[in-house]
């Protein structure tokens, strides 16, 4: 916290949040700040100590978030809130990961491969796989987006965006945020309203 402060002072740059793995030491450290990473608890940020009325966040490192997302998906659908499918003109709420092996078994016997990254394991993994950040980088890629897009007809021909489409773009996109080591200019204030609207 004294570093955030620091560096807020010091370097003429914000501090919106703080990225971990979840290792114990750093578990131990969110307790001690009141953040406790279970599934019941939906609040991982602390007042920011800097700048009141703002917000620190905590998060764990994107390799943690990328494998946990994308476990979830395989494991069953996620859901899009209605307003966001509307929004978005997305063809329903549920992000499927059916959409993912759909490609897969399109392009099995075709010598041009459109998601070239999909592998065996990914599609019916065995009982003791684990899911590891390259595994995760075969669903976590622009050419699988693309062509769940490409492979859902009904969807193009109503100008409609798959909802499984637009669920791993916009994990993309947090990714993209999430790991730009370049931050935020302090006159960059338009870059930064969008990209933290984003992340809220």
């Amino acid at each position: 916290i004294s570093l955030v402060i620091y560096i807020e002072k010091n370097a003429n740059v914000l501090v919106d949040w703080i990225g971990f793995d979840l290792g114990p030491s750093n578990q131990s450290m969110l307790n001690a700040m009141g953040v406790s990473l279970t599934s019941d608890n939906k609040d991982y940020a602390i007042p920011h100590p800097n700048r009141p009325g703002d917000w620190l966040y905590l998060k764990p490192d994107d390799t943690h978030n990328k494998k946990n997302i994308i476990s979830a998906l395989r494991r069953g659908d996620v859901m899009i809130s209605s307003s966001l499918a509307a929004e978005e003109n997305l063809n329903s709420k549920k992000a499927t990961f059916n959409d993912v092996i759909k490609v897969f078994n399109s392009q099995q016997k075709r010598e041009l491969k459109i998601a070239k990254k999909l592998k065996p394991e990914i599609i019916k993994p065995s009982p003791f796989e684990v899911m590891r950040e390259n595994t995760a980088d075969q669903v976590h890629s622009v050419d699988v987006s693309s062509a769940i897009q490409f492979l859902d007809k009904k969807s193009c021909e109503n100008n409609k965006q798959n909802a499984t489409t637009f669920f791993l773009k916009t994990i993309r996109k947090f990714h993209d945020i999430t790991t730009d080591n370049q931050g935020w200019k302090i006159d960059e204030k338009e870059k930064y309203d969008r990209d933290i609207k984003f992340l809220n």
